[in-house]
């Protein structure tokens, strides 16, 4: 009789769950499905139980011991699991990710640009480190961590009075996936569009003013003298995009003019001075002119005049 090929598990601990726990196991679903033969076995189980961390094939975010080599990743032991040069600290999405990061997303450099700039958010709630402030208590941003809360809020106790968290951490299972593979997607456009803006960069006499023939994602810390950025628009004009001061702001270094803002077509024109200036954003974060020479001028107007948003 043929033995019965043994079934692999991907472990992590069971009752109340994260996002640092759900996405750790949902990427190393998609390790299995890219790098094991199809003929493999996997399973997730969630326990709190030291027998089953002892037999799994990856354990994440519990066991109390980070071991990369043995596909030990958790974070909650003394001392950590170590921090990244940003100083935010590792948990088990990030262990996970810093081991198998590359083969999932196909490049370091894609992997590393993930890290920052979405599984470094993620375990940083996780370790208790606040990376961003909101400024109006009545208005704050609704978070994936938020959306969890609200989906473990609706799951009913049995008639002991106790919660099963099992079926609804599976269920996000295909959800936290497929944000998983958007986030590959957009670093890997990032890392190329990084690379035409830094070949603009290069060939521009004047470093504030960036101009591209299309639109490219970018990091603007990566080229600090940048006051604008300049591209052709989807819709067939020439857009005039100003930068902000850091990540995670919407305040800009230099705005269009506060009298521009607003306005259109001929207004603006009348008002800009520039004869084929056809849109300035209200807030002043954005402008467009029918040529790419039009734009550029736009955007010395408004280093020249110097308007803060």
């Amino acid at each position: 009789m043929k033995k019965a090929a043994p079934v692999r598990t991907i472990v992590t601990h069971g009752a109340n769950f994260h996002p640092d726990d759900l996405f750790a196991v949902s990427a190393a679903l998609l390790w299995v499905k890219k790098t094991r033969p199809a003929g493999e076995k996997w399973k997730v189980i969630r326990s709190l139980d030291p027998k089953v961390w002892a037999e799994a094939s990856i354990l994440l975010d519990i066991g109390f011991t980070h071991n990369a080599s043995k596909n030990r990743f958790d974070h909650h032991q003394e001392g950590g699991a170590g921090k990244r040069k940003s100083g935010v600290p590792y948990a088990a999405f990030g262990l996970f990710w810093k081991k198998y990061g590359k083969v999932i997303a196909g490049s370091k450099a894609v992997a590393d640009s993930l890290d920052t700039s979405f599984v470094a958010g993620l375990d940083a709630f996780d370790n208790g480190v606040d990376v961003y402030r909101t400024l109006n208590e009545d208005a704050s941003p609704y978070l994936f961590l938020d959306y969890i809360r609200d989906e473990i809020s609706g799951i009913q106790e049995d008639a002991a009075g106790k919660k099963n968290y099992d079926p609804t951490f599976m269920k996000l299972i295909p959800l936290a996936q497929r944000i998983i593979t958007l986030k590959i997607a957009k670093a890997k456009m990032r890392v190329q569009a990084n690379k035409i803006i830094a070949k603009a960069y290069a060939k521009a006499k004047d470093k504030r003013i960036i101009v591209t023939e299309k639109y490219a994602p970018r990091d603007s810390s990566d080229f600090p003298k940048v006051l604008f950025y300049i591209y052709r628009h989807p819709r067939g004009n020439w857009a005039v995009e100003t930068v902000p001061i850091r990540k995670g702001t919407t305040e800009t270094k230099v705005s269009l003019p506060k009298k521009w803002r607003g306005k259109r077509d001929e207004d603006l024109a009348a008002v800009s001075g520039v004869p084929d200036a056809v849109f300035c954003h209200l807030s002043g974060f954005l402008g467009a002119a029918k040529t790419k020479e039009s734009a550029v001028r736009m955007a010395y107007l408004a280093i020249a005049k110097g308007d803060k948003a």
